[in-house]
């Protein structure tokens, strides 16, 4: 598993390369660290972005 991203302008599969390119690089970057913190509950899961919250 890679990450997730957004693809922001629907245009075919040049945007979807796009954001998986990007993907790519930001792995390969060891300085880039991707933390997340998980909020458990009754009623689910919830994936929390370290950095902003």
């Amino acid at each position: 598993y890679l990450g997730s991203t957004v693809v922001k302008e629907l245009r075919g599969t040049e945007s979807t390369k796009k954001s998986i390119q990007k993907l790519k690089k930001t792995c390969r970057d060891p300085r880039v660290s991707l933390g997340i913190t998980l909020a458990i509950s009754y009623r689910g899961v919830r994936f929390l972005d370290s950095v902003t919250n």
